[in-house]
């Protein structure tokens, strides 16, 4: 790593210079400006100048108009002292460069100084043609209702006449439709993000088929042996001391809900209420354990298997259910909020950064890099994230 020196910094290539918060970040754009326009002859206008703020822009601005106004005066014999002096000694009483000074600072309004979606949007809108973008869209700051809206389609169109056990899924996951935007809000920014792993409809249905049949004989072993299977949780010792996860009432009230499901033989959206009590997981976990006596054993039985394996197909129908819905309503959604955008010939802050991306990785790229390149000759990114 070399140490900074204004003076002979060289102004061509690619170049970094790392400086912490209060180290004159500000001065050392302000000076290599001056440099510019002294030693390669640039026009305020094709400098470009990118910071994080609208504030920052303001405040470079004016410390560079007060660079050049102070090495003007100085080059004019109307100030006594400068710091760049070792740079302004040479030039001292050059008429042409005193003119050049001049002019920059009657121009400085002119100044390419932006924020990165000032320099996105005034790109995009001087290159219609080769970004595609339109000459009269109007820039908004808030899109909030756009995407309301956009959400609110989706849920109506989606989910106003799902079936009853998708619907109740549905509702257990969102409450509504604010909800869901929410959950899909980073995804809808971002349109190259993609959630993991990447799920297939077909999986879900899959996982499904898996669950009729993991129902149905849950079903048929609960009809043969419910008698059987309650006896054993009642009886047990071990489970009526499980910090009240087993207690008689918590039992009845598990057994009941289960054979309403039984009865009803249909498989619900959601596993009852008090449906872990019939578990292996819950069986077996790590507080029972604790509490097993020599001699004692925690009771077992298919039916414990079966809602093992029932439990675990719901789990992972909700998560890949879940991952697959939300993938989708970010397209969806984001698909609307454009077409919105486009129909009310409108554009936000992140379809500025997005949109030129795209034009970049376009048809007419070439024609649009060349056009930038000729326009700013040299640029300098005041923000590391820029």
């Amino acid at each position: 790593m070399q140490t900074l020196n204004i003076n002979n910094f060289p102004l061509d290539g690619m170049r970094l210079i790392e400086a912490s918060a209060g180290t004159g970040k500000t001065f050392t754009i302000a000076a290599l400006y001056l440099r510019l326009l002294l030693e390669s002859e640039l026009s305020v206008s094709s400098i470009l100048v990118v910071t994080f703020t609208e504030a920052a822009t303001e405040e470079l601005r004016d410390r560079i108009r007060a660079r050049i106004h102070d090495a003007l005066l100085w080059l004019e014999g109307r100030m006594e002292t400068t710091d760049l002096h070792e740079l302004l000694q040479p030039l001292k009483g050059d008429s042409e460069v005193i003119e050049r000074l001049r002019d920059a600072l009657t121009c400085m309004d002119e100044a390419a100084i932006f924020t990165i979606h000032g320099f996105c949007q005034r790109t995009l809108t001087e290159s219609a043609f080769e970004s595609g973008v339109l000459f009269d869209a109007e820039f908004i700051t808030d899109e909030s209702l756009l995407r309301l809206q956009a959400a609110r389609d989706f849920w109506r169109n989606h989910f106003a006449a799902a079936p009853a056990q998708l619907a109740e899924w549905l509702y257990g996951q969102w409450k509504s439709p604010d909800a869901l935007l929410s959950d899909v809000s980073e995804l809808v920014d971002n349109p190259q993000a993609v959630l993991q792993p990447q799920i297939e409809r077909e999986a879900v249905e899959q996982l499904q088929q898996q669950r009729s049949r993991c129902f149905a004989e849950l079903c048929e072993l609960w009809r043969a042996d419910q008698t059987e299977v309650v006896e054993l949780l009642s009886s047990a010792k071990v489970l009526s001391q499980a910090a009240g996860n087993y207690r008689q009432d918590n039992l009845d009230a598990a057994v009941t809900s289960l054979s309403d499901m039984v009865t009803a033989s249909v498989e619900p959206a959601v596993l009852p209420k008090g449906f872990e009590l019939f578990t292996t997981d819950k069986l077996q976990d790590s507080q029972l354990k604790s509490m097993i006596k020599k001699g004692e054993i925690t009771p077992s039985h298919k039916i414990f298997n079966k809602s093992q394996q029932l439990t675990e197909i719901y789990n992972e129908i909700d998560r890949c259910q879940r991952i697959l819905l939300l993938s989708e309503a970010a397209s969806a959604i984001r698909g609307s909020i454009d077409k919105n955008k486009s129909q009310q010939r409108v554009l936000f802050f992140d379809d500025l950064l997005n949109k030129l991306d795209q034009a970049l990785q376009g048809e007419g790229r070439d024609k649009l890099i060349e056009r930038i390149r000729k326009r700013y000759p040299l640029a300098m990114i005041d923000e590391f994230q820029d």
